[in-house]
């Protein structure tokens, strides 16, 4: 046994010594201290993941049977289950390997060659070629990128089975195993425990940052009821049960609890914790995917009380929502709700009238404009068309949050799935392509820059990097993967990926120095109607006037403002108090910004204006709230007071960057953890810094306090040796409040965006994206992609 293990401790070049039996061990963590195991690592790694046993059935140094290791590769590969076959003669519903097993060879995961008869052979001992073939070809499962290959140079290659040289070729181009003349591969004798547990842990760190795999990771916590208890979980949790294979009655149970069946309205959303309404996406979901007829993934999982329920929930949607939410000229710049609230009622009306035109006791149904169930559709689909070429010329989305733009995205990707309209689909898939390649532009180790998610004094949504939709472009593009909580679950079970490009921007160590300006409609009226049994706020933007984001991109940070020419009209944008402020690198939770001292407020409070790395502030609202400003990591004194500023202002760093921060008025004080202006109406200014741009610490104070800085109550003046002179004053003519270099900042801009990267001229209908050689466009007119190689 030892002559074995050491031979494929040369093929895989472990540098442990090796022992025939379990060592004493000793509890470490979660895990077991194998003392001088040359696998310890890898099998501590698989007990604290619960891939294999505890209970003392482990052997790292005895063979492994094959029912063994197909239940460790599904644990390891969180494989969803499919309806077992009886593929097999001699394994049924009571082994613990039967539905790996079936899941895996419907995957073409076990090969032919390791069937004999019919048989599957639980007991019988796995090969060293068995393992590697099984072990590569459910970890193509779980990647979304190209797989790596490379020749062997085993000494014993020619005895490898022709079936499996093509997976040891993958083990060897993706590091699996160490290949090279001196190493021999030994491919019939037996795998034993910490030889599967070296390959399991070594696969599972060369997919574990992959999309396909993370995306697994919460479908499975999801499933398992980490969303909690409301209606929306219970959905969610059905859905990833049945998604999974795991638990099919559960799922129909969670979708037949009376608190979902007997929703009958879906008023005051926010007041009960079983209301329908946000789930509305995921029930459509379920039916188009699972229903008996004609399910697109399966059709043997729902009961018929279920789907009959199903029917009736997504008629009383209709019945809610359908008046006044398209109306009667499709109008692509008017909104119910606000944008978010809007693609969830238009595409779920859409996709539902859809659904029950094919449903007998449903498809003869008029609807309350008299439409019949096809004459919508008809219109549903017009407004999209309008929709997708009117937001390529003027701006794709117009809501700053990063929570509600997933709200905004599960819609457009229920329409882009499932709409029967093949040419629809594909514009809107154009749509979020190059939404994704923004956000990829303007985003540093995956989180994204911008004015986003609104900010008050209250734990919430800024306090954290991981906000939902950074969050699911960080696992997206496998950055940040660990320990996300779920974005919305609707986005993670979609078959749609962003085009690779974006990926190869978003992932990209350094992009340089660069500001990303875009212009988007913002402004609109205001009106409080009807619309079903609901009674909401409708807009309409002006498309002749911008709300203007302003980000200066660098390797070290990201510093984000946005701004607008009239603070008296409520805007969708800069409601609610949008984030502005700096994010850095090395922590996603690495940030500087401006906050309101109250939980909500409905208007914006704060005038912003921006030129590269400084950003001033100052709040446009007479409300008694005082202004903050939030720092983290947070490095002053643990006691109340004031801070220790230099000639006024408060130096940090974070990472290889700095700030200062400095208000004209007052000073800076420290309470209960925050920081306050002692005079809130006082305007500020955060400028940002770095290691690469200022050289020291100490040279980039010296520049900020020589820096020229006056205020006479209206205007503050700033002047600074590399970016030049600033002139902020909101309280003059729109056209006169922000001057940079002696020049107005323009508010109707002639581009939708501009960067080295990605480019849109205002109105054109076609975006041009440049990065590593690659030229691409993007063509709403005509609905078409060409890409050049440079």
């Amino acid at each position: 046994m030892k002559k074995r293990i050491t031979a494929f401790i040369t093929a895989f070049c472990l540098m442990m010594t090796c022992v025939t039996a379990f060592a004493d061990s000793t509890a470490e963590g979660d895990g077991v201290q194998l003392f001088g195991h040359w696998a310890q690592t890898e099998i501590n790694a698989l007990y604290r993941r619960e891939i294999i046993p505890k209970n003392g059935s482990f052997l790292p140094d005895g063979n492994v049977t094959r029912g063994q290791w197909f239940v460790w590769l599904g644990k390891n590969m969180i494989l969803p289950f499919i309806k077992g076959e009886n593929t097999f003669s001699d394994i049924t519903e009571a082994d613990e390997c039967y539905n790996y097993a079936e899941a895996f060879f419907a995957n073409g995961v076990i090969p032919a060659e390791m069937i004999q008869g019919g048989a599957f052979e639980k007991n019988r001992a796995i090969t060293r070629q068995e393992m590697i073939y099984t072990a590569v070809a459910s970890m193509k499962l779980r990647l979304s990128r190209e797989i790596s290959t490379g020749e062997p140079a085993f000494t014993d290659k020619n005895k490898i089975s022709a079936w499996a040289i093509d997976s040891v070729k993958t083990a060897v181009g993706e590091g699996v195993v160490k290949n090279g003349p001196a190493y021999s591969f030994r491919p019939d004798e037996y795998a034993t425990g910490g030889e599967c547990a070296f390959v399991l842990d070594r696969i599972y760190n060369v997919f574990r940052t992959d999309f396909e795999y993370t995306r697994h990771i919460r479908i499975l916590k999801t499933a398992n009821g980490a969303q909690g208890t409301s209606s929306r979980s219970y959905v969610y949790s059905a859905l990833c049960l049945l998604y999974m294979g795991t638990d099919i009655d559960k799922a129909n149970n969670l979708l037949n609890e009376k608190q979902i069946v007997n929703a009958k309205t879906f008023d005051d959303f926010e007041a009960s914790p079983f209301i329908l309404y946000w789930s509305i996406p995921s029930l459509i979901r379920i039916y188009i995917q699972y229903n008996s007829r004609t399910g697109t993934l399966r059709r043997d999982v729902l009961r018929p009380e279920t789907e009959e329920n199903l029917l009736k929930i997504m008629w009383s949607v209709v019945e809610s929502y359908y008046l006044n939410v398209y109306s009667e000229d499709n109008d692509p710049l008017r909104g119910i709700d606000s944008e978010n609230h809007d693609s969830l009622k238009k595409s779920s009306l859409y996709l539902i009238a859809q659904i029950l035109s094919k449903e007998e006791g449903y498809k003869d149904k008029i609807l309350p404009d008299g439409k019949t169930l096809t004459e919508f559709i008809a219109h549903a689909e017009d407004f999209y068309e309008k929709f997708v070429l009117n937001r390529a010329q003027t701006g794709f989305f117009v809501e700053g949050s990063e929570n509600y733009r997933v709200v905004t995205y599960e819609g457009l990707y229920n329409v882009m799935e499932f709409t029967d309209n093949k040419e629809l689909s594909d514009k809107i898939k154009m749509l979020v392509d190059v939404s994704w390649i923004e956000y990829s532009v303007e985003s540093l180790n995956g989180i994204r820059g911008n004015a986003k998610t609104r900010v008050y004094n209250k734990k919430g949504d800024a306090d954290t990097g991981y906000m939902w939709f950074s969050m699911l472009g960080s696992m997206y593009f496998g950055l940040n993967p660990d320990e996300n909580p779920s974005p919305i679950i609707t986005l993670l079970m979609s078959e749609y990926r962003p085009p690779e490009i974006a990926k190869e921007i978003a992932t990209t160590e350094s992009k340089g120095y660069y500001k990303l300006i875009k212009g988007m409609q913002g402004f609109g009226t205001l009106n409080m109607i009807s619309f079903g049994t609901h009674t909401g706020p409708e807009y309409t933007f002006d498309g002749d006037r911008d709300v203007i984001t302003y980000e200066y991109i660098t390797p070290d940070y990201i510093a984000s403002t946005m701004y607008q020419d009239d603070i008296s009209e409520l805007t969708i944008l800069s409601s609610q108090n949008r984030w502005e402020g700096a994010i850095f690198k090395g922590d996603v939770n690495a940030r500087i910004y401006r906050y309101l001292d109250t939980e909500r407020s409905l208007y914006g409070h704060f005038q912003s204006m921006q030129n590269g790395p400084i950003m001033m502030f100052r709040k446009n609202n007479s409300e008694n709230l005082a202004t903050g400003i939030y720092i983290y990591p947070f490095e002053f004194m643990e006691k109340d007071g004031e801070l220790p500023c230099e000639n006024g202002w408060l130096f940090g760093q974070i990472g290889d960057s700095y700030y200062a921060v400095k208000p004209l008025t007052g000073t800076l004080e420290q309470r209960n953890g925050k920081i306050y202006l002692t005079d809130s109406e006082s305007p500020f200014i955060i400028h940002i810094g770095s290691k690469k741009e200022n050289c020291c610490f100490d040279r980039f104070k010296e520049m900020i306090k020589n820096n020229l800085l006056s205020y006479n109550g209206n205007t503050v003046y700033y002047k600074d040796p590399v970016w030049g002179e600033m002139e902020f004053n909101p309280m003059r003519d729109p056209q006169k409040a922000r001057i940079i270099n002696r020049s107005s900042v323009p508010y109707k801009l002639d581009y939708i965006t501009q960067s080295p990267y990605l480019n849109s001229v205002r109105n054109s209908g076609i975006y041009k994206v440049d990065f590593g050689g690659k030229h691409i466009e993007y063509d709403f007119n005509t609905c078409t992609m060409t890409e050049e190689i440079r």
